[in-house]
């Protein structure tokens, strides 16, 4: 009598072959002998998805979040300066003493969502059955996607601060250096960029004025602004000499720019095209432009985008220049534009425009940043200055005893900057590379408060009118949709405290 198991075994391997079979899954292999090629093998599977992407948000992990009052915005207001002008304390006999005066400024912070969303098939959700969680996995890389998303806006986010028209470029010819033709009549346009224009634009699909937003509700967000300024007027003509000719075009920095889309050409006004992108104000043009766009379509002034907050490095970056050097007014933070120029190590082991910055600080308000962030490329240039300073008290190379004591670790890196005028003697401030910051860029940050009685929370603060929470909306199909959402406000209490060096060569 046969075995009940076995029967049972062998039948339903007969019935799962028989399945396979008829879906055309079973691929035949007929071999001499068993090998690995015979297909009796194990798939070897490892569980759970890796999550392969880097998640790197330094500055919305150290921010201080608070609960929002409801309203559409947050309303505060400061007192910059007492006794702006130095009424002096002295009193005569039996007199009491002068009235002081205070500057007081209003500020306003308004709420924004941000949110995305993805997808699900019921197909997907049942084949990815004793392997993963499919519905926890789209949920965990909408809450990365966001948090990377909310890192960029809230140091780069633009909602304000509009870049305008800049002024024309104007050109160096040179008989060297490039392919262009001989005794051509040259011009150019120029057109800045925010951090988001930056990222959208190639010179190959040209910068982008506006897009429109397609939501997962069927609805259109249109004509958002996508970080590009108006086309400047035309320059003036460089006639060049040989073949070998190049033109260095040069621009006006413009405040809440990061990069400068270039248009050439020998053409009129708005016919130039696309030649180059560059991350400083500054563009050495060595042949004819190979882009498509004209100048003529960047006819408007989009820089601002309307379903974001102002970021630190904007709101860093607010109102024209006025009053001390250096400050946009007396309530805003630090900027610098070194216009292409790199920059200049010290026989110290110093960096001229990092001091001259910390020196403006110290006088304008007898504050210090905590920290300097970074491009990779930023960082390696301040190594190269400090390394290449001639003199061995800028630094030290320490060597390990016992084992190591033989060799040396190849490769430097400069991780701190002493800051000679801080309060209370000199500090040392961390430089870190951040991956929001473009090249050419150097952004001071200050993440604790200046004043010990400054009746604040902190330096700055995210207030949510809601925190970070998910959506799974009601299913109408075999595909469900679930969005991550947060509606918050970036409110910065000392941005006199922040600063921005901009257009910084590579060198």
């Amino acid at each position: 009598m046969p075995d009940s198991t076995n029967a049972r075994v062998t039948q339903e391997t007969l019935d799962l072959i028989k399945g396979l079979l008829a879906n055309g899954s079973l691929a035949k292999a007929t071999t001499f002998g068993i090998t690995q090629a015979t297909g009796l093998v194990n798939f070897d599977l490892e569980p759970r998805a890796k999550y392969l992407f880097p998640v790197i948000t330094p500055i919305r992990n150290s921010i201080p979040r608070a609960k929002g009052q409801g309203d559409t915005a947050t309303h505060y207001r400061t007192i910059v300066a007492i006794n702006p002008s130095r009424q002096t304390p002295g009193v005569s006999e039996g007199n009491r003493g002068a009235v002081i005066d205070q500057t007081e400024v209003d500020r306003i912070a308004t709420y924004k969502g941000l949110g995305l969303e993805n997808s699900l098939t019921e197909e997907a959700m049942y084949a990815a059955e004793g392997f993963d969680d499919a519905l926890r996995i789209m949920g965990d890389i909408l809450l990365y996607a966001v948090m990377i998303a909310e890192e960029e806006i809230i140091l780069q986010g633009n909602n304000s601060l509009q870049l305008g028209t800049p002024a024309a470029p104007t050109g160096v010819g040179s008989a060297t250096g490039g392919t262009m033709a001989a005794n051509a009549t040259n011009a150019c346009q120029v057109v800045a960029l925010t951090y988001d224009g930056w990222k959208r634009a190639t010179v190959a699909t040209g910068v982008v004025t506006t897009f429109n937003k397609s939501n997962a509700d069927g609805t259109t967000d249109a004509a958002i602004g996508g970080g590009s300024s108006a086309a400047s007027l035309i320059s003036g003509v460089i006639v060049t000499g040989g073949a070998t000719s190049s033109i260095l075009w040069s621009a006006t920095a413009v405040k809440g720019a990061v990069a400068y889309a270039w248009y050439t050409g020998t053409g009129a006004q708005g016919t130039l095209l696309l030649n180059g992108i560059t991350t400083v104000n500054q563009f050495l043009q060595i042949a004819a432009a190979t882009g498509a766009q004209a100048a003529s379509v960047v006819n408007a002034d989009n820089s601002t985008n309307r379903l974001v907050f102002d970021g630190l490095t904007t709101q860093t970056q607010f109102a024209p220049p006025a009053g001390t050097s250096g400050y946009s007014t007396n309530t805003y933070g630090y900027w610098k534009s070194l216009d292409g120029a790199f920059l200049t190590g010290n026989s110290d082991g110093s960096i001229q425009e990092i001091d001259n910055a910390l020196l403006l600080f110290w006088e304008t308000f007898r504050v210090t940043p905590t920290k300097i962030r970074v491009n990779a490329q930023e960082a390696r240039n301040i190594t190269k200055k400090v390394f290449a300073s001639g003199t061995t008290a800028a630094f030290q190379v320490k060597v390990a005893s016992g084992a190591d004591q033989a060799g040396l670790t190849g490769a430097s890196f400069v991780g701190a900057y002493y800051n000679k005028f801080a309060p209370g003697g000199p500090v040392a401030l961390p430089i870190e590379v951040h991956p929001n910051l473009p090249p050419g860029q150097i952004f001071f940050d200050c993440e604790s408060i200046p004043y010990p009685l400054a009746n604040i929370p902190g330096p700055r603060r995210i207030k949510a009118r809601r925190e970070f929470y998910q959506t799974l909306w009601p299913q109408t199909t075999r595909t469900r949709f679930t969005g991550v959402y947060v509606d918050e406000l970036l409110q910065v209490y000392t941005p006199f405290a922040l600063g921005v060096l901009s257009n910084i060569g590579n060198g």
